[in-house]
């Protein structure tokens, strides 16, 4: 090692690296200028020089590009090569760059770094070397959706989690060199933390998010040594230019009371979750002298809330101004409404009036987004109620921008019970036993006690009271009730199923026959090689329904595995649309997560959600409904084929953790999860009634201090898992830091 503090080390090293780059230039042909770049930092320090050297001067004979970023493993922190520098200096090290070019010499300073740039030019044939063009980042598309907090609250050099949500809004896939998160700061952010890949870039390398994909971001801040108020804005950044739209702020108050500096005060509004991400075509208000108002609604906390009599929930919306003209608060206001005439069933005491929710009291400007929390309240009467919310200027309202929010109105719901999507409703308060007893595991272990099979579960998809139109990938049958027979059909050909409620019975009619049955109708693949046995690998399409993901318009989620039944159920008087399928090809289907999740998170998910669906399907969730669970947040949220295609990662936690359930002393046991909590979970007996489960206690969730809690509290923290995984930990680690002193056991 050669100290950089000595003119003399300096020297020398001058000396022998010059002599080894000649001689290396010499043998490749090759011609290139090489700049040494030193840092005068304390304790910054030269890697070895010849491994450093070499590996920077071999490689150079292969290089097509050099526009992306590429890492050696030579150092401890990654050194890096960008066209639109000459070198790369990372935090606390020296760095070498190879570049095309003449002599010259150049000194950058800030308050805290020196940088010097000495350059000695070695002549020689000129290689071929691609520089990539300053239009690089126009390949890259992304959106911000979502951040886990725009304002916090620290102690002198304390730290916190922020987690950053942020979609592929291009065509194509994000590359896998040159993407990084870096903080806006020019020199050294007054949020940076160690673990950052220097001062100013958070992280080196995003992700290969696939168009449509959302992608969670997890960043470690650390405050100021002095009291104050600090603001930092975080963006994606590609082939060194900034990536529009992905602005993520963040402002942090250090100490309390006065603060001593006043840096910034200017925060960003956040949102809790996504759950729902409908991006519709504006509709544009002209107003002479100010611009243009247009407004699109981005994001939603929850699509579905379960709630009980007079209870209230949390809701919230995030609104992006898509206009020219800033929303100014005092005059013309922007206004949330609700769709009721006189007064919304959901009105809360805490609105404007009966149908006006509230107004908005801060300017923003165009391109900004806001997110607007308020309160809902059931009413008294039991059922379900559907309200759609628009974002009004003045008396005229910007159409496009809607929000729609179903509430389900229940007896005797648990305080606090908010079905959103991703969070299972609890529906036991005993441990079901099933199992003999296992001796308790620590950590990720899992043990094997191979007790029963697989198993089918069945999920209530839609219900209607119009026809309902199927077909399929492969030749099926359609049997009655009885298992008999009534069609045998080709793949692509459709059947059309329709109910008489009077008179209960269905006709089922195809291109080739009618008939009718007094009995429920199953359809059927038949291509098992195992006689008797519905083919896992049909694939149904229910023509007649349609099912957009939130974040997409054109993709319809109307196909689904196996066997799918219309079966009238008497108790409800309705027809209800069941997929009969195995458990496992059902957890594949699940709208839970994202395919590019950290994969131990999705393990996590996947375990817990199986258990919760072996525990539910001992019980009677839905008397005289026929099916066990719904495809919505009322259970689990399940999107059936289309959710399996897209995310092949997440079908690979799923076979990779087959048959692997959470117990408690030898017993299924339930297992709540929920979005995010405040810093702690719950314990069940702070949120529903009945006796204390010993596995699901309050525990610490460190990564979601300083958040407001989303959801009931109980048992896995969504958010807290991804972040845990990122930073990782095993899906073993994850579940029993959320479910205590339980057993991960394999039983198929």
């Amino acid at each position: 090692m050669i100290n950089l503090n000595s003119k003399k080390g300096m020297v020398s090293w001058s000396g022998v690296l010059v002599a080894m780059a000649i001689s290396l230039f010499i043998v490749a042909g090759l011609s290139f200028t090489l700049h040494v770049v030193t840092q005068k930092i304390t304790k910054a320090r030269i890697p070895d020089s010849d491994s450093l050297v070499y590996s920077w001067l071999a490689r150079s004979a292969s290089i097509q590009e050099v526009n992306a970023v590429t890492q050696y493993s030579t150092l401890d922190r990654s050194a890096y090569y960008n066209s639109n520098k000459d070198a790369y200096t990372g935090k606390g090290r020296t760095y070498f760059s190879i570049v095309k070019g003449n002599t010259k010499t150049s000194t950058t300073k800030s308050s805290s770094v020196v940088a010097t740039k000495k350059v000695t030019t070695v002549k020689a044939a000129t290689p071929k070397v691609v520089i990539a063009s300053t239009t690089a980042s126009k390949s890259v598309s992304a959106t911000r959706l979502i951040q886990s907090a725009s304002t916090m609250s620290l102690g002198k050099k304390g730290t916190a989690n922020l987690m950053i949500g942020l979609k592929n809004t291009g065509s194509t896939v994000w590359p896998s060199q040159g993407l990084s998160l870096r903080s806006s700061s020019a020199t050294s952010s007054y949020l940076a933390h160690s673990s950052w890949a220097s001062t100013t870039v958070v992280k080196d390398w995003i992700s290969n998010a696939k168009p449509g994909e959302l992608i969670y971001i997890a960043v470690t801040i650390e405050a100021p040594d002095a009291n104050g108020v600090y603001t930092d804005t975080f963006y994606l950044s590609y082939a060194g230019q900034k990536v529009s739209g992905t602005d993520t702020t963040l402002t942090v108050v250090v100490g309390s009371g006065v603060p001593d500096t006043q840096i910034s005060s200017k925060s960003v509004p956040v949102v809790s979750t996504v759950s729902n991400v409908v991006p519709t075509a504006p509709t544009v208000i002209s107003d002479s002298g100010s611009g243009t108002f247009s407004a699109t609604k981005l994001i939603q906390s929850a699509t579905n809330l379960t709630i009980g009599q007079l209870q209230a929930a949390d809701f919230q919306i995030g609104w992006k101004n898509t206009g020219t003209a800033t929303w100014k608060a005092g005059e013309t206001p922007i206004r949330i409404r609700s769709s009721a005439r006189v007064e919304s069933y959901l009105h809360h005491s805490t609105w404007d009036d009966g149908v006006w929710v509230a107004t908005l009291k801060t300017d923003v400007k165009p391109g900004e987004v806001i997110y607007t929390p308020f309160k809902v309240e059931a009413p008294t009467s039991l059922g379900n109620y559907n309200e759609t919310f628009t974002l009004y200027r003045g008396s005229v309202p910007l159409s496009s921008a809607t929000a729609v929010l179903s509430v389900q109105v229940v007896k005797g719901a648990p305080k606090v019970q908010i079905a959103q999507e991703g969070i299972p409703t609890p529906i036991i308060d005993t441990p079901i036993v099933n199992a003999p007893v296992i001796t308790p595991t620590v950590g990720s272990s899992v043990v094997d006690a191979i007790t029963e099979s697989e198993s089918n579960i069945r999920v209530g998809i839609f219900n209607s009271r119009e026809p309902i139109k199927v077909t399929a990938n492969k030749p099926f049958d359609v049997r009655n009730g009885q298992g008999q027979i009534i069609a045998a059909l080709q793949a692509g050909s459709i059947a059309t199923v329709s109910f008489d409620f009077a008179q209960k019975i269905y006709t089922l009619t195809t291109d080739s026959l009618t008939t009718t049955s007094p009995t429920y109708l199953r359809f059927v693949g038949t291509g098992s090689p195992l006689v008797g046995l519905p083919d896992q690998d049909t694939i149904f399409e229910i023509v007649s329904y349609t099912d957009h993901p939130g974040w997409s318009s054109t993709l319809n989620d109307n196909r689904f595995r196996a066997v799918v039944e219309v079966r009238y159920s008497e108790s409800k008087d309705r027809v209800w649309l069941i997929n009969d399928l195995s458990l496992e090809k059902y957890l594949k289907g699940s709208g839970e997560t994202s395919n590019s999740s950290p994969y131990e998170f999705q393990k996590s998910l996947v375990i817990a959600a199986r258990t919760y669906a072996k525990i539910v399907m001992r019980t009677n969730k839905y008397p005289g409904e026929n099916f066990n669970v719904r495809n919505t947040d009322a259970d689990q949220v399940y999107r059936g084929y289309g959710a399996e295609v897209r995310m092949p990662q997440f079908s690979r936690a799923v076979d990779e953790t087959k048959g692997i359930v959470v117990m408690y002393n030898g017993s299924i046991v339930i297992t709540p999860y929920f979005s995010n909590s405040d810093g702690r979970t719950r314990s069940w007996e702070e949120v529903w009634a009945g006796s204390a489960k010993p596995w699901l206690k309050s525990v610490d969730d460190p990564f979601c201090a300083g958040l407001k809690l989303w959801g009931h509290g109980v048992g896995m923290s969504a958010r807290g898992a991804v972040a845990m995984a990122a930073a990782g930990s095993t899906f073993g680690q994850i579940l029993t830091h959320y479910y205590t002193g339980i057993q991960l056991t394999r039983i198929y």
